[in-house]
């Protein structure tokens, strides 16, 4: 290889890694819920469990690890979204929406704990949910701050924060057959648009999961925010 070979493979590699971060600037990544023990026709209803949640990146999940409690506070975040939260919202949706009073219902034969959590620790999971979705990020090669994703905003009341997300949103439905969890087809749900081949069978399942992916670009109709007096927030 002369000079003249060596420089054109320089700059041809330069050239590539540019249309790379080019491509990958325009890239939105989105937030993935899996609910499992899917068991009506609508979905996102009360006795569902909250299997996972991943940030997607065109055909890859970067599943998030996060506690149970993690899972329910990533899920309620982006089932209220774009409504901005804040710990005191989330203490009340907790204490008050029937999803999450009977959360699991369907998978346990007893009945289960209901989520408690102060807002104390409410702002804990929300960190630990934040740095979860920028090691994500990271792994799928996005130079976008957490912060940008999962949205801190200043509220009318003093040292008050409220949460967002500020990317899309979807859940997926999953039903239970012979002791296992299948994927729950919901071409028939309105407000659906997402591509089926979105998100990759490989990536999205357990080994022993089948069957075709249901993917729902909307949320769960919202039970309304209960109201909060400023001694609340």
């Amino acid at each position: 290889m002369n000079d003249d070979d060596g420089i054109k493979q320089i700059v041809d590699e330069i050239e590539y890694l540019r249309a790379k971060r080019a491509q990958m600037a325009n890239v939105t990544p989105r937030l993935v819920v899996v609910h499992g023990y899917h068991q009506a026709v609508k979905d996102c209803l009360p006795g569902e469990t909250i299997e996972r949640v991943s940030i997607a990146v065109r055909s890859d999940l970067f599943q998030l690890r996060l506690s149970p409690k993690g899972l329910v506070i990533a899920d309620i975040i982006a089932q209220k979204k774009p409504i901005a939260l804040t710990a005191a919202h989330i203490e009340q949706i907790l204490a008050s929406d029937p999803f999450y009073l009977r959360l699991g219902a369907n998978a346990a034969s007893s009945p289960r704990p209901t989520t408690r959590l102060t807002r104390k620790t409410i702002k804990v999971y929300i960190h630990r949910l934040r740095l979860q979705i920028g090691k994500a990020l990271k792994k799928a090669g996005l130079a976008i701050p957490p912060e940008k994703v999962l949205v801190s905003e200043s509220t009318d009341l003093l040292n008050v924060t409220a949460y967002r997300l500020a990317i899309p949103c979807e859940f997926v439905h999953m039903g239970v057959q012979a002791g296992h969890l299948f994927d729950v087809k919901n071409s028939s749900r309105q407000g659906s648009h997402a591509d089926p081949s979105s998100l990759s069978r490989r990536n999205l399942h357990d080994p022993q999961e089948s069957a075709s992916a249901s993917h729902i670009d909307s949320r769960r109709p919202s039970v309304g925010l209960p109201r909060l007096e400023a001694g609340q927030l």
